[in-house]
């Protein structure tokens, strides 16, 4: 399938705004605060050639960081405390709404014991209403652990609907609510989420490590058999093997009477060479009784709807359920100055409907 569409961009910086927006003391009196903060607008949309689309408008607040570069100059002695880069972590702001429609899915049952016989198609659409804020925690003793608390609350609005014209059978002809649950499930959701992001520095400079715990919830605002709740736990570890950048300067041109002088352009292009190393868990909690709908399921193969790829080399949506393991290993190396790499990666990954089974 081909997809076309428009997106438009903006940015905005406000000169002035309260203090109390600006996390700054109040000014003085007959003053303003300047503004610290950065908004980002975006707006896009999408449709395919098999009647599939996707329309959303986003906008981010970013709070501009107030830190001085740190400049340590020989012979001056070591800060006391350990003092985070001024380019680290903001306190972010994204405010959202994002509807997707996908004509056809495929579902193979559920868990890791499916057959590609049992392949139907679905079409399925959904709305994402909502806001969530990135909120870096700042203080001397804790810097270092490069700790941001995350939350989110959003509204979602999904349809699940046959999908027909395909060599497999649209989903309600060979499932039902007990095979597929949520198939005839029209709830829609108030969803809440915080979680908590380590990025800590290390002695070690070229080790990265990016750890998240996420707790989400999903209530449904229909039938309450259909409410549940997530666990998320992705750690991931990337020791950087060297990174220089080959870029060459522009070449000084000559004054030309009566025009600005602006300093030649000196462009940037980096290689670099990694070993990657992930792990990501994902476990739904549904009380006795409850069910947690098929198309909330992760799956593995392919590309979820998210575009993350977890085995490539087997069909999209190959495996669902509603617990997931995922262990991602990977080198990448550049090879000589040239814009070309290599890339070698390998996962392993089980869907199952027990938390017990992952």
């Amino acid at each position: 399938d081909l997809g076309f569409g428009l997106a438009a961009a903006e940015v905005y910086h406000p000169t002035y705004c309260s203090s109390w927006i600006d996390f700054t003391k109040r000014p003085a009196a007959g003053t303003s605060n300047a503004c610290h903060w950065s908004l980002n607008f975006n707006a896009e949309g999408l449709a395919t050639t098999n009647q599939s689309w996707r329309a959303g408008f986003y906008m981010s607040a970013v709070h501009l960081s107030t830190r001085r570069p740190r400049v340590h100059h020989p012979g001056e002695p070591e800060p006391k405390h350990p003092v985070r880069d001024f380019t680290g972590p903001s306190t972010t702001v994204n405010f959202y709404s994002e509807t997707n429609s996908l004509n056809r899915i495929y579902f193979y049952g559920l868990g890791p014991d499916t057959t590609p016989a049992g392949r139907a198609d679905f079409g399925f659409t959904e709305n994402v209403t909502g806001v969530s804020l990135i909120l870096p925690v700042r203080a001397w003793w804790i810097d270092a652990a490069g700790i941001s608390l995350l939350g989110e609350v959003n509204g979602r609005f999904p349809s699940q609907r046959g999908s027909y014209g395909d060599t497999s059978p649209s989903i309600e002809r060979i499932y039902n609510d007990t095979t597929a649950p949520g198939l005839t499930a029209r709830s829609n959701y108030f969803q809440t989420g915080e979680g908590i992001r380590l990025n800590p520095v290390l002695p070690i400079k070229q080790l990265r490590l990016n750890y998240l715990a996420q707790f989400q919830q999903f209530v449904a605002g229909g039938n309450s058999y259909e409410s549940f709740r997530r666990f998320n736990a992705d750690l991931n570890h990337t020791l950087v093997l060297y990174t220089k950048d080959v870029g060459k300067p522009e070449a000084s041109r000559p004054p030309v009477p009566g025009a600005p002088n602006v300093p030649p352009i000196s462009p940037t292009r980096d290689v670099t060479g990694s070993i990657t190393a992930r792990l990501f868990i994902q476990e739904s909690v549904a009380n006795s009784g409850h069910i947690v709908p098929f198309f909330f399921q992760p799956t593995i193969g392919g590309s979820d709807l998210n575009g993350q790829a977890v085995l490539s080399s087997y069909p999209d949506y190959r495996f669902r359920g509603p617990d997931l393991l995922w262990i991602h290993g990977a080198y990448e190396q550049s090879l000589g100055k040239f814009p070309v790499g290599l890339f070698l990666g390998v996962d392993e990954a089980k869907v199952s409907l027990r938390r017990d089974d992952i």
